[in-house]
Protein backbone atom coordinates (compact mmCIF):
# COMPACT_ATOMS: atom_id res chain seq x y z
CA UNK A 1 0.00 0.00 0.00
CA UNK A 2 1.29 3.55 -1.20
CA UNK A 3 -0.03 6.48 0.43
CA UNK A 4 0.69 10.17 -0.69
CA UNK A 5 -0.42 13.36 1.13
CA UNK A 6 0.45 16.93 -0.98
CA UNK A 7 -0.22 20.34 -0.50
CA UNK A 8 -0.23 23.31 -3.07
CA UNK A 9 -0.42 26.88 -2.92
CA UNK A 10 0.51 28.91 -6.44
CA UNK A 11 -0.33 32.29 -7.49
CA UNK A 12 -0.76 33.63 -10.72
CA UNK A 13 -1.12 36.88 -12.23
CA UNK A 14 -3.21 37.96 -15.55
CA UNK A 15 -2.82 41.57 -17.47
CA UNK A 16 -5.81 42.69 -19.57
CA UNK A 17 -5.19 42.05 -23.18
CA UNK A 18 -4.27 45.20 -25.34
CA UNK A 19 -7.90 44.52 -26.99
CA UNK A 20 -9.42 45.25 -23.35
CA UNK A 21 -7.04 47.94 -22.56
CA UNK A 22 -7.36 50.24 -25.80
CA UNK A 23 -9.48 53.04 -25.52
CA UNK A 24 -10.32 53.50 -29.30
CA UNK A 25 -13.84 54.16 -29.87
CA UNK A 26 -15.85 51.73 -32.11
CA UNK A 27 -18.62 53.71 -32.93
CA UNK A 28 -19.63 51.78 -36.03
CA UNK A 29 -22.99 51.38 -34.68
CA UNK A 30 -24.06 55.08 -33.31
CA UNK A 31 -26.64 52.82 -31.00
CA UNK A 32 -23.89 50.74 -29.17
CA UNK A 33 -20.20 51.45 -29.26
CA UNK A 34 -17.42 49.32 -27.73
CA UNK A 35 -13.97 51.03 -26.07
CA UNK A 36 -11.35 49.03 -24.04
CA UNK A 37 -10.81 50.81 -20.61
CA UNK A 38 -6.97 51.47 -20.20
CA UNK A 39 -7.42 51.45 -16.01
CA UNK A 40 -7.98 47.68 -15.68
CA UNK A 41 -6.16 46.57 -13.49
CA UNK A 42 -4.13 42.44 -13.30
CA UNK A 43 -6.20 39.72 -12.35
CA UNK A 44 -4.40 37.67 -9.04
CA UNK A 45 -5.45 34.15 -8.65
CA UNK A 46 -4.48 31.92 -5.84
CA UNK A 47 -5.13 28.73 -5.65
CA UNK A 48 -4.60 26.05 -2.94
CA UNK A 49 -5.19 22.60 -2.92
CA UNK A 50 -4.68 19.18 -0.66
CA UNK A 51 -4.32 15.90 -2.36
CA UNK A 52 -4.43 12.30 -0.81
CA UNK A 53 -3.88 9.48 -2.86
CA UNK A 54 -3.86 5.89 -2.29
CA UNK A 55 -2.67 2.97 -4.04
CA UNK A 56 -3.42 -0.51 -3.87
CA UNK A 57 -2.30 -2.86 -6.41
CA UNK A 58 -3.79 -1.62 -9.15
CA UNK A 59 -6.81 0.41 -8.06
CA UNK A 60 -6.15 4.55 -6.94
CA UNK A 61 -8.33 6.39 -4.79
CA UNK A 62 -7.69 10.08 -4.83
CA UNK A 63 -9.56 13.03 -2.85
CA UNK A 64 -8.71 16.44 -2.93
CA UNK A 65 -10.27 19.48 -1.42
CA UNK A 66 -9.18 23.20 -3.19
CA UNK A 67 -9.54 26.82 -2.82
CA UNK A 68 -9.40 29.06 -5.84
CA UNK A 69 -9.94 32.88 -5.13
CA UNK A 70 -9.52 35.44 -8.21
CA UNK A 71 -9.13 39.06 -7.02
CA UNK A 72 -9.62 41.82 -9.67
CA UNK A 73 -11.39 39.44 -11.92
CA UNK A 74 -12.50 41.28 -15.54
CA UNK A 75 -15.36 41.47 -17.26
CA UNK A 76 -17.70 42.77 -19.82
CA UNK A 77 -19.71 46.00 -18.38
CA UNK A 78 -22.38 47.74 -20.52
CA UNK A 79 -23.68 50.79 -19.54
CA UNK A 80 -26.58 53.46 -21.36
CA UNK A 81 -26.09 56.48 -21.67
CA UNK A 82 -29.81 58.63 -22.46
CA UNK A 83 -29.23 61.37 -24.58
CA UNK A 84 -30.34 62.90 -28.03
CA UNK A 85 -29.96 59.66 -28.73
CA UNK A 86 -29.76 56.52 -26.44
CA UNK A 87 -26.68 54.72 -27.02
CA UNK A 88 -25.24 51.47 -25.21
CA UNK A 89 -21.57 51.58 -23.99
CA UNK A 90 -19.76 48.37 -23.86
CA UNK A 91 -15.95 48.24 -21.78
CA UNK A 92 -14.12 46.10 -19.37
CA UNK A 93 -13.58 46.69 -16.05
CA UNK A 94 -12.48 44.81 -12.38
CA UNK A 95 -15.65 43.20 -11.60
CA UNK A 96 -14.44 41.87 -7.90
CA UNK A 97 -13.70 38.49 -6.52
CA UNK A 98 -14.66 35.14 -7.35
CA UNK A 99 -13.60 32.62 -4.98
CA UNK A 100 -14.22 29.09 -5.82
CA UNK A 101 -14.22 26.22 -2.71
CA UNK A 102 -14.51 22.33 -3.73
CA UNK A 103 -13.53 18.64 -3.54
CA UNK A 104 -13.18 15.54 -5.54
CA UNK A 105 -13.11 12.04 -5.86
CA UNK A 106 -11.62 9.65 -8.04
CA UNK A 107 -10.73 5.97 -8.37
CA UNK A 108 -9.10 4.18 -10.96
CA UNK A 109 -8.78 0.56 -11.58
CA UNK A 110 -5.88 -0.67 -14.40
CA UNK A 111 -6.48 -3.93 -16.07
CA UNK A 112 -3.15 -5.70 -16.56
CA UNK A 113 -1.71 -4.46 -20.33
CA UNK A 114 -5.87 -4.20 -21.51
CA UNK A 115 -6.13 -0.63 -20.12
CA UNK A 116 -7.93 1.34 -17.29
CA UNK A 117 -11.54 2.33 -15.57
CA UNK A 118 -12.04 5.20 -13.81
CA UNK A 119 -14.75 7.27 -12.21
CA UNK A 120 -14.54 11.01 -11.33
CA UNK A 121 -16.44 13.29 -8.95
CA UNK A 122 -16.45 17.12 -8.52
CA UNK A 123 -18.31 19.27 -6.00
CA UNK A 124 -17.70 23.02 -5.74
CA UNK A 125 -19.37 26.04 -4.46
CA UNK A 126 -18.57 29.48 -6.47
CA UNK A 127 -19.13 33.00 -5.31
CA UNK A 128 -18.99 35.90 -7.29
CA UNK A 129 -18.87 39.17 -5.20
CA UNK A 130 -18.24 42.62 -6.51
CA UNK A 131 -16.21 43.98 -3.92
CA UNK A 132 -16.65 46.90 -1.28
CA UNK A 133 -18.27 50.19 -2.72
CA UNK A 134 -19.46 50.47 -5.93
CA UNK A 135 -17.91 49.11 -9.24
CA UNK A 136 -15.35 51.39 -10.99
CA UNK A 137 -16.03 53.87 -13.67
CA UNK A 138 -14.39 56.38 -15.41
CA UNK A 139 -13.76 59.19 -12.58
CA UNK A 140 -17.19 61.04 -12.29
CA UNK A 141 -15.68 64.25 -13.39
CA UNK A 142 -14.47 63.00 -16.19
CA UNK A 143 -16.65 62.87 -19.61
CA UNK A 144 -16.96 59.14 -21.11
CA UNK A 145 -16.13 58.70 -24.33
CA UNK A 146 -18.38 59.20 -26.81
CA UNK A 147 -20.80 60.97 -25.14
CA UNK A 148 -22.77 63.58 -26.96
CA UNK A 149 -24.36 65.63 -24.20
CA UNK A 150 -23.14 68.29 -21.69
CA UNK A 151 -21.28 66.46 -18.81
CA UNK A 152 -24.64 66.93 -16.47
CA UNK A 153 -26.48 64.74 -18.40
CA UNK A 154 -23.50 62.30 -19.10
CA UNK A 155 -22.77 62.12 -15.15
CA UNK A 156 -26.63 61.28 -14.70
CA UNK A 157 -26.45 58.27 -17.09
CA UNK A 158 -23.42 57.10 -15.37
CA UNK A 159 -24.66 57.03 -12.30
CA UNK A 160 -27.96 54.70 -13.37
CA UNK A 161 -25.64 52.53 -15.09
CA UNK A 162 -23.16 52.30 -12.32
CA UNK A 163 -26.49 51.31 -9.91
CA UNK A 164 -28.36 48.56 -12.42
CA UNK A 165 -24.58 47.50 -12.67
CA UNK A 166 -23.95 46.62 -9.10
CA UNK A 167 -27.48 45.16 -8.74
CA UNK A 168 -27.00 42.42 -11.24
CA UNK A 169 -23.63 41.70 -10.31
CA UNK A 170 -24.44 42.08 -5.76
CA UNK A 171 -24.38 38.86 -4.84
CA UNK A 172 -23.91 35.12 -7.00
CA UNK A 173 -23.30 32.26 -5.51
CA UNK A 174 -23.83 28.87 -6.78
CA UNK A 175 -23.50 24.91 -6.12
CA UNK A 176 -22.27 22.40 -9.50
CA UNK A 177 -22.00 18.41 -8.24
CA UNK A 178 -19.85 17.04 -11.69
CA UNK A 179 -19.66 13.19 -11.46
CA UNK A 180 -17.34 12.10 -14.75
Amino acid sequence: NDHQLRLSYSTRIQRPPIGQLNPYINDSNPFSIRYGNPDLEAELTHNTEINYSWLVKSLTFNASAYWREANNDIGSYQFVVIAEDTVQHNTFRNIGKNATYGSNLSMTLRFKQKGQWGVNGNVYYSDLNPGEGRPRLPSDDARPLGARQGAADVDHGLRQGEVSAFRRAVRHRHLVVVLE
